[in-house]
């Protein structure tokens, strides 16, 4: 999930922290189209988003797959996409959502195709603003 906000603190001890690290996700995303896509995509891709951004009601969460010292990992049941939203993106990313949602399942086993790595609120807390955004990505 990637929702556009900036940034204004280096620590953790106030705000929504979802909202900040979603903040930092798309600061992140920007530098990552320009320095890192230019090098792995031919001219026609490279304005294609690497993961498309989403509204956290728009992801329906199953089961925890996974913990560690840091993070949760959790299986990524569907996505029920927000047309208003939608329509603030551009077309490519767009359809880059649209393209996740219609590949949620597996088709030989129905089983979920992707999963969500959500931070936990204490490693925020505890960690610099650049750490948090090392540790998302």
């Amino acid at each position: 999930m990637t929702v556009s906000m900036s940034m204004t603190s280096g620590r953790g001890d106030s705000g929504d922290t979802d909202a900040i690290a979603a903040g930092a996700a798309r600061d992140r995303q920007a530098i990552f189209h320009e320095t890192i896509l230019p090098l792995i995509h031919s001219d026609k891709d490279k304005k294609k988003p690497a993961i498309p951004s989403f509204l956290i009601d728009e992801i329906e969460l199953g089961p925890k797959l996974g913990s560690g010292e840091f993070s949760s990992v959790f299986e990524v049941r569907s996505f029920r996409l927000d047309a208003e939203f939608n329509e603030g993106l551009g077309e490519e990313e767009s359809q880059a959502r649209e393209m996740m949602k219609r590949c949620e399942i597996f088709h030989n086993t129905g089983k979920a195709r992707y999963a969500l790595k959500h931070l936990k609120d204490e490693y925020f807390a505890r960690h610099t603003q650049d750490e948090y955004i090392q540790a998302a990505t």
